[in-house]
């Protein structure tokens, strides 16, 4: 048997490479915020977001419930979002000065 301390070394890496995926989903989402701009769109769209939680749902085969699962995912739309308007102000501000 594995010992807790292993266990959480393991735990660990996953939740670096978690942050590496973020890290990555973060720079996608600087190039998405130009195009949402370019062509008039608004920052959040709730039927592309509803699309994703469907189709996570039916590929969860953790052992996490499909409810925590999109949980998850509801929290990562809501960062995206506010990292969009964050990064709609500063480009509004670069323009103004």
């Amino acid at each position: 048997m594995q010992s807790i301390k292993s266990i959480r070394r393991e735990i660990d890496q996953i939740d670096s490479e978690l942050l590496v995926l973020l890290k990555k989903r973060s720079a996608i989402i600087q190039t998405l915020l130009k195009a949402k701009i370019a062509s008039d769109q608004k920052l959040s769209d709730e039927q592309r977001e509803s699309e994703i939680l469907q189709k996570i749902q039916h590929q969860n085969k953790s052992l996490y419930s499909s409810d925590d699962i999109s949980e998850i995912y509801r929290a990562i739309f809501r960062a995206s979002l506010n990292l969009q308007k964050q990064q709609q102000h500063r480009l509004q501000q670069n323009l103004e000065d």
